[in-house]
């Protein structure tokens, strides 16, 4: 039993040795696939076998690859591994790559694989070119990719960003690479660049212009400009285009302004600067590129404000002569020209007008003509020219020459000073004068005359003999400026200063009171004349006063008047310091009398004699200049007109910004100071044009911080030029510019002239009219309104409104023995005016008879005038001709008509348009002035109101204009004259037998605009000529042709 367990071991054992001696060859479980690898990349050729002791070996074309040298490595798993493939020559690593795997058992071999080298080439075969293409063209751009392998994709950039040519209409990739862009556009050009890429890489072309060029168009034109001399102007010139268009300026048939016309850079418009006249003209913009060139022009206006060519001169005249003042200016647009007289608002002449009694007259070249001069007309006068772009005045004096002109004004020898004092205290205002004549003493408070009588001063203020004024118990309301005024024949001198009035418990006031006469100065000397020069120059000298008074002298006031310059002494407020001064800027022409004043630390102390009379010599070509100009006039401690006169005139210190219409009366003026200049107390504001109802045109405004009025009671439909007018006292500054505006549109203030109504027959009635007077259309007359009304109870209220040309409407088939109420009315845009109204007209026999007896006699008039014969007989022949013409017209035709004689007009308007014909509407209009009906269907007549059969106009009955056709009342088939229709029937007594009328369909109405090239029409004057006729409802309507 042992040994049996022994040999199955040992069987078992031999069995398991023979197993052991016969394995397995190996298999391959991965086996390497094709590979496409770069130059110079690493590759890796997998390759796995299984199997006992197996070994791998690599093959290229068949032949063993030798691993372990170079760059050729196996790895453990088997892979081959190629550090760093190459391309070409004898070591190039492309090829056919399979593994053999051995073991003691066998061998097996894998797949084929075939390794290549991918490769791309730097150079393009063809690059892109730049390209030029206008606007809406088709543009290709070429492109050749370098060789490479793979074959390499083209793709295309522009401006560095991928062109998307996938589903879209605008590119084309063509597989030859080119690029096709459809229908350039500006958003087309930039840079395009050409890319090929495959797996190697990519290679990007060089950059390509696409330049999409477009023809020169403007963006902005240069527009009119209008301008005020020294201003900039600017025009625009704003032009597009591919490449950008150059652009450069002339001026047509002139020359640029050199050094002051320049090209904006930024714009591209023309600037210029500091415009003068010579500047106004066309201005081309003109703009170049290569495609083409477009130009575009513009005009320059240059408003420049007005300048004298004529200055109106002083005049010295006796009593009853004329006075003449040039006056003459130009600018642009052309200055208006007016004259006033200061201190006299009421003066105010324009150019052309003449006063009431024709003794004053202003010439259309602006000459102001003052007739049996009086002295009254003694003053300055101010001419004044103004337009839109500013204003200009001068003034001139005139100087009635009598005995009291050749005596000085009274002199005041003492006068008031500046004072403060307490409630309660009195107030001492001296004010002594002398004159050749008695002088008269009165006092003003505030510019305001200072009643003495009234219940506010009787009790407190007091004028002592000698003029001086005391008031008692003073109060808070005595403050103010107080002007003492000395007068007589010989003129009026003033002397003002001020009153302040305050509580004594007010520590920051310092009280002072009247100083008394003794510690004033005494009388300096008579000033001598030492020298007296052409140029307007006087040299005085005079002597100290002997009595210095409280304190010693600080200077010298002088004095002068002229008996040409008006009735008042005048200050030189010039420091003088000493007992020698020369007098400048005098005029010459004129005569002068000095004296003078000393002032110490108290005040003003008593004056000298008067100089003698000098006369300052006129220089050969000497021009006087403007009143108000001498620089020797200062506005000082003491009011001085002559300052205000040159401040308010030296320069414009208020514009005009806006003149606008509210309504048919009111305007709205807006303006805006220059300058603000204290002196200005107000404004007067001026215009030319119809006057208010008070009879003048002027309105003075009282607060000068005051920008915007609105002037009322103006007149409809009337153009206004206003200025505005700086004032202060009488003293009148220089305007402003001028500008106009229109008031807006009102209805008729009055009814049509010369309405009649005038019977034709018993059926018929003619209204005419003429238009209202012009002045009282207040706007542009578009026509003429007539209502009808009846007291028949089938007639209803109805109105007909025509066009502007009509002159009378005649209504036809009125109800005999109804009454008619016609009011006629002008209208306008604002609406319908004033009607004219008259006595109801009854439609029977004895009104017809009344009629025609009536305007028999109006018309016999003009019978018996000798012109008439001719007339008559020249209009008897031309009749015979047309009777003539239509006897043979009715020959030719005869039977053309016979269905259009149903029917004859029922209102006719007369606008002076010629007749016309309306054949498919059922109407026509004859030369002899009938209306027959025809085409219309149907026989007999129809009648539109009565019976509530129809309606007179529907949709209101308004007509714009030619014939109107209307039926007012029964239809009736009588017409007076020699043509009867056929259907008309008669008693033996000659009465017309009157058929009940036939029952009508309803009527529509048709409003139609005759065509410009119809025959039939002469259209020689106003408005559009257009119909109104009546044609029956049908489904199919007539046209009206």
């Amino acid at each position: 039993m042992l040994s049996v367990l022994v040999l199955i071991n040992l069987f078992f054992l031999l069995c398991l040795a023979r197993i052991a001696a016969t394995g397995e060859p190996p298999t391959i479980s991965e086996h390497p696939l094709d590979i496409l690898v770069a130059k110079d990349d690493p590759a890796t050729l997998r390759c796995e076998a299984e199997g006992e002791g197996v070994e791998i070996t690599w093959y290229k074309d068949s032949e063993p690859v030798k691993v372990g040298n170079g760059h050729r490595l196996l790895l453990p798993d088997g892979s081959l591994l190629l550090l760093k493939v190459k391309s070409g020559g004898p070591d190039s690593d492309a090829g056919v790559y399979y593994c053999v795997a051995k073991n003691k058992f066998g061998e097996v071999r894998s797949q084929e694989a075939n390794l290549r080298v991918a490769m791309l080439r730097e150079e393009f075969r063809i690059n892109p070119h730049s390209v030029q293409a206008l606007i809406g063209n088709r543009v290709t751009l070429d492109c050749l990719p370098p060789k490479g392998f793979p074959e390499p994709v083209v793709s295309w950039r522009k401006d560095e960003r991928e062109v998307n040519t996938q589903n879209n209409e605008k590119y084309q990739l063509l597989d030859s690479g080119n690029l096709i862009v459809e229908n350039a556009q500006k958003s087309d050009a930039g840079f395009y660049q050409c890319v090929a890429s495959n797996s190697v890489g990519e290679r990007i072309s060089k950059p390509a212009r696409l330049s999409v060029y477009e023809k020169p168009k403007f963006l902005v034109e240069p527009r009119n400009v209008v301008a005020e001399v020294n201003s900039s102007v600017l025009f625009e010139c704003k032009v597009a285009g591919e490449p950008l268009p150059t652009i450069s300026w002339k001026k047509r048939d002139g020359q640029m302004p050199i050094g002051r016309a320049y090209v904006a850079r930024d714009r591209g418009g023309l600037r210029i600067d500091r415009v003068q006249p010579q500047d106004s003209g066309e201005y081309i913009c003109f703009a170049k590129n290569p495609v083409g060139n477009v130009e575009s022009s513009a005009h320059l206006h240059i408003n420049s404000p007005p300048l004298f060519t004529k200055l109106p001169q002083n005049l010295r005249l006796i009593p009853g002569k004329t006075a003449i003042f040039e006056c003459e200016a130009f600018g642009q647009p052309i200055p208006r020209i007016f004259w006033s007289k200061e201190g006299d608002q009421l003066f105010t002449f324009f150019s052309g007008l003449v006063s009431s009694d024709g003794r004053i007259q202003v010439t259309n070249e602006g000459r102001l003509i003052i007739d049996n001069i009086r002295q009254i007309d003694q003053g300055i006068y101010v001419c004044a020219a103004a337009n839109s772009a500013g204003s200009t005045l001068a003034k001139a004096s005139l100087s009635i020459i009598s005995d009291a002109t050749s005596h000085p004004p009274p002199i005041i020898q003492y006068g008031h000073q500046n004072q403060t004092l307490m409630l309660n205290d009195m107030a001492i205002l001296p004010c002594q004068a002398t004159g050749r004549l008695p002088v008269v003493i009165n006092w003003m408070k505030d510019d305001m005359p200072l009643n003495l009588n009234s219940s506010d001063y009787k009790n407190r203020y007091r004028q002592q003999s000698m003029g001086t004024l005391q008031i008692s118990d003073l109060k808070k309301e005595d403050s103010g400026i107080f002007t003492c005024k000395a007068s007589n024949e010989d003129g009026e001198t003033t002397w003002t200063s001020s009153l302040v009035v305050e509580e004594h418990t007010n520590r920051n006031t310092n009280f002072q009171r009247m100083p008394d006469a003794t510690v004033l100065p005494s009388s300096p000397g008579r000033p001598n004349l030492l020298n007296i020069s052409d140029d307007g120059i006087v040299e005085l000298e005079w002597t100290a006063p002997e009595r210095q008074g409280a304190s010693s002298i600080v200077g010298y006031i002088i004095q002068y008047w002229s008996p040409e310059m008006g009735e008042s002494w005048q200050n030189i407020m010039d420091v003088v310091t000493t007992t020698r001064f020369r007098i400048k800027n005098l005029r010459p022409g004129r005569s002068y009398i000095f004296l003078i004043r000393a002032e110490n630390s108290k005040g003003i102390g008593l004056p000298s004699q008067p100089s003698s009379l000098v006369t300052i010599s006129t220089p050969i070509g000497y021009r006087e200049p403007e009143e108000g100009s001498e620089t020797s006039s200062q506005f000082g401690r003491m009011l001085d007109m002559e300052t205000a006169r040159q401040k308010l005139s030296s320069e414009q210190l208020v514009k005009l910004v806006e003149v606008r219409p509210l309504n048919s009366s009111a305007m709205l003026l807006s303006w805006k100071r220059q300058k603000k200049e204290p002196l200005v107390q107000g404004y007067y504001i001026k215009w030319r044009g119809p006057p208010l109802p008070h009879d003048h045109s002027w309105v003075n405004v009282t607060d000068p911080e005051i920008e915007h009025i609105i002037i009322d009671g103006l007149r409809p439909f009337n153009n206004y030029e206003f200025f505005v007018i700086p004032y202060h006292y009488q003293i009148q500054g220089m305007p402003s510019n001028s500008l106009d505006g229109t008031t807006m549109e009102a209805t008729p203030t009055m009814p049509p002239s010369d309405v009649r109504l005038r019977m034709l027959n018993i059926s018929s009635l003619r209204i005419s009219w003429r238009p209202p007077p012009t002045d009282h259309i207040n706007g542009i007359l578009k026509g003429f309104l007539i209502n009808i009304k009846s007291n028949h109870s089938s007639v209803e209220d109805r109105n007909i409104t025509t066009n502007e040309r009509a002159t009378s409407v005649t209504l036809y088939r009125l109800i005999p023995n109804a009454s008619y109420a016609i009011r006629v009315a002008a209208r306008t845009n604002a609406g319908v005016g004033i009607f004219f109204d008259e006595e109801p007209v009854v439609m029977n026999e004895e009104t017809l008879h009344h009629h025609i007896r009536m305007f028999e006699r109006l018309d016999s008039i003009w019978y018996r005038q000798p012109w008439a014969v001719l007339g008559c007989g020249i209009l008897l022949w031309c009749l015979l001709l047309l009777v003539m013409i239509f006897f043979w017209y009715k020959c030719c035709h005869r039977g053309n008509g016979e269905n259009e004689k149903e029917q004859r007009e029922f209102i006719k308007i007369r606008d002076g348009s010629q007749q016309q014909q309306h054949y498919n509407a059922g109407t026509v209009e004859t030369f002899t002035g009938t209306l027959v009906r025809g085409g219309g269907g149907g026989g007999g007549c129809h009648h539109l109101i009565g019976h509530n059969s129809s309606e007179l106009l529907r949709n209101g009955g308004h007509n714009t204009g030619g014939n109107e056709l209307v039926q007012l009342g029964h239809a009736l088939h009588h017409y007076t004259g020699n043509l009867h229709l056929p259907q008309q029937r008669f008693n033996p007594d000659g009465s017309q037998i009157i058929d009940p009328p036939p029952i009508s369909p309803s009527h529509h109405y048709h409003y139609t605009q005759l065509p410009d090239n119809l025959n039939s029409l002469d259209r020689k004057g106003g408005g559009p000529l257009s119909t109104f006729a009546a044609a029956r409802q049908q489904k199919n309507t007539s046209k009206i042709l």
